[in-house]
């Protein structure tokens, strides 16, 4: 991936492990833009569209509200939205609680998830 093609926005809310993701995003060179807030996250989804966002930590962040104003800033079909959480967090077998996320990454993630996921992700983007 280049830059060209587009960036990753990551949505960092307490989450401590985010420098690893960030870290294997940027070796299969994908541009990562890292949000500290969700008001952050949606401003700058508002000013360039993402082809991935990736919501990690803070599992409260992820009110449906707030990805609804993300999907609505966004204003594009296409992007990916995905939620990072733990395999032993319960509140990820709820799905009708992350109405607007399209799946969720689990811990632990490895390289080749990331770049499939990416590459899934640019792919969708550039066929809508």
């Amino acid at each position: 991936m280049t830059a060209s093609q587009g960036y990753i926005l990551l949505l960092n809310q307490q989450y401590n492990d985010i420098k690893v993701v960030q870290s294997v995003l940027e070796r299969l060179r994908c541009t990562v833009f890292v949000a500290e807030s969700m008001e952050q996250a949606i401003s700058r989804a508002g000013e360039d569209t993402p082809y991935l966002i990736i919501l990690a930590g803070n599992h409260p962040g992820w009110a449906e509200t707030s990805v609804h104003c993300l999907r609505q800033a966004i204003q594009k079909v296409g992007v990916t939205i995905v939620a990072l959480t733990d395999s032993h967090s319960p509140s990820w077998l709820h799905e009708e609680d992350y109405s607007g996320i399209d799946g969720f990454l689990v811990k632990p993630l490895s390289g080749e998830i990331l770049s499939t996921l990416v590459q899934s992700a640019w792919a969708k983007q550039a066929c809508a």
